[in-house]
């Protein structure tokens, strides 16, 4: 993992950029904080940045199990190219869950449930940790996104896409302006039947982190 981890964390994508804290209560800048940090872009798809947070975490602490387990998410998107990355990850967070704390532990469980069973063992396991853990918002909005599964031939959403909506409009209610239930709200409402209601988010997304001129 030594070269790995080199080529991630100082590679040519610059610096750590701007995370936003999913768990409150956490001491920011500490190896907990950054994992909690990875877990951002990991809603937005973008791997690269979900994997320097995640490895800058492990240089603080490499017996996080999280860090690992979120390092395994953030190599799916690799494929075949980072098979064994993932077996290794996957081996490193079981090895450590046992010095995690409940809800990590948790996490460890249902990354774990993704790696032998499969996508929607995964969103079965968040949604245990969403319900359990309420202000775990990695959770929250990863489970609804999980059970996404587009629109019949008709153009009609299917159940786990209208439920899915009906979950982020719920968080966006709950939480108007939180960067993560904003993208999660876009991301689900765009290629639905009111991609009008995604306008406010958009907007609300802009206001909180305008683009440089």
């Amino acid at each position: 993992m030594a070269g790995l981890e080199v080529g991630l964390v100082k590679g040519a994508w610059g610096p750590l950029p701007k995370g936003y804290a999913l768990v409150p209560g956490v001491p920011a800048d500490s190896a907990a904080d950054l994992v909690n940090r990875g877990f951002y872009p990991i809603q937005l798809f973008n791997s690269p940045d979900a994997a320097r947070h995640f490895l800058a975490a492990l240089e603080m602490d490499r017996e996080r199990g999280l860090a690992w387990a979120g390092l395994y998410l953030a190599m799916l998107e690799r494929g075949e190219e980072m098979q064994g990355v993932r077996e290794e990850c996957h081996l490193r967070a079981n090895l450590l869950k046992g010095a995690a704390s409940p809800r990590e532990k948790a996490w460890i469980e249902a990354v774990g449930a993704l790696h032998l069973q499969g996508t929607q063992a995964f969103a079965t396991a968040l949604e245990a940790i969403r319900d359990k853990w309420p202000a775990d918002l990695n959770a929250q909005v990863l489970a609804p996104m999980l059970r996404r599964d587009g629109f019949d031939g008709a153009g009609a959403p299917k159940a786990g896409q209208q439920a899915a909506e009906a979950m982020v409009r719920r968080l966006r209610e709950r939480r108007t302006n939180d960067p993560v239930v904003l993208h999660a709200f876009l991301q689900t409402v765009l290629v639905g039947p009111k991609p009008e209601d995604g306008l406010a988010a958009a907007r609300a997304l802009l206001a909180l982190d305008p683009p440089s001129a």
